[in-house]
């Protein structure tokens, strides 16, 4: 999706041994996901690239690769409205830096040791999503309202 919107986009394969770290792929704009054997889960370095070149060719167009199957596009999470784009490395990156901060005002982290870890599992709990650009959008106003929530009484509807 990146790629067909213009952005400029790259991979980021890990080591064959034990693949990224968590800290890696929290830092990922997007992940790639592949069905595998449950019984052997695990791809070494080539095959994870050939099979994710490959891929990239036939969703660009190139036509019919290798043999023709009766294979199936994978079906694709999520709604994706006519005209929405994914969201850039700086709106995911200006989000996360209002969550983080009014979290903090708030006293969210109350254990400074806990912190790191928590802010990690929340930038890759919203990077996994592949939030659009209107997305991100709703959920800064989402924290911006309940921040104003905090400031003002208001009453229920």
């Amino acid at each position: 999706q990146r790629s067909a919107a213009g952005q400029r986009c790259g991979i980021l394969f890990g080591p064959e041994r034990n693949g990224l770290e968590t800290e890696e792929i929290a830092n990922a704009d997007a992940l790639i996901m592949a069905p595998v054997n449950p019984a052997f889960a695990s791809l070494n370095l080539a095959q994870a690239v050939l099979l994710l070149s490959y891929e990239w060719m036939k969703r660009a167009g190139h036509g019919t690769l290798g043999r023709v199957t009766t294979y199936e596009q994978p079906v694709e999470a999520g709604l994706r409205l006519r005209g929405s784009q994914p969201a850039g490395r700086e709106d995911l990156l200006g989000f996360f830096d209002h969550l983080e901060r009014e979290l903090d005002a708030t006293g969210f982290f109350s254990s400074p040791e806990k912190r790191p870890s928590m802010v990690l599992n929340m930038r890759t709990m919203f990077t996994r999503m592949g939030a659009t650009e209107q997305e991100i959008r709703t959920l800064r106003g989402i924290v911006k309202a309940l921040v104003n929530g905090r400031r003002t009484t208001r009453k229920s509807p």
